[in-house]
């Protein structure tokens, strides 16, 4: 008989089980420590202002959580970029219409057609979720993400307004 005599569900790492209060986390050995960390991301400065804004709401949330760490401020700002860019093409739409209509050789309108600025807005926020995902920001994704360090250590968490 073949095949893997560890294959099967992977184990839930330590410190999920310990944050979960869970007696399975009592009694592992060989696990990496949890690291601790102090300080915190500077914004980059590349960034324009309202994916600045964008920073400045996502940023405190997902350091008190201990979704972020040092290494994923350019993943971070990227997705900060993209929010922004959402916004932009939220209101870039709403002035000027989610369709665009479809005229004959006469010009007489004969149907409607999505415009490029909703299938941009559409394609925008689909590369946002995925984003997103990879920081734990959606329920089905949160209970994949681990997270790192003491949500306590980072800085205090704001109201999003």
């Amino acid at each position: 008989m073949s095949g893997n005599h560890r294959s099967g569900r992977k184990r839930k790492p330590t410190r999920v089980l310990q944050i979960l209060g869970s007696p399975q986390a009592k009694g592992r050995e060989n696990e990496p420590a949890v690291v601790r960390r102090a300080g915190g991301i500077e914004q980059p400065e590349i960034l324009t202002d309202a994916a600045g804004a964008w920073w400045g709401t996502l940023y405190p949330i997902l350091w008190h959580n201990g979704t972020l760490s040092e290494t994923d401020a350019t993943m971070l700002a990227q997705l900060c970029e993209v929010l922004a860019d959402i916004d932009f093409t939220r209101d870039f739409v709403q002035r000027n219409g989610r369709f665009t209509p479809v005229r004959d050789r006469d010009g007489a309108v004969t149907g409607f057609e999505v415009s490029p600025a909703q299938r941009l807005l559409m394609a925008l926020r689909e590369q946002a979720r995925g984003m997103a995902a990879s920081f734990g920001m959606t329920p089905i994704d949160r209970s994949r993400v681990i997270a790192v360090g003491d949500p306590k250590s980072g800085p205090p968490i704001k109201a999003i307004t």
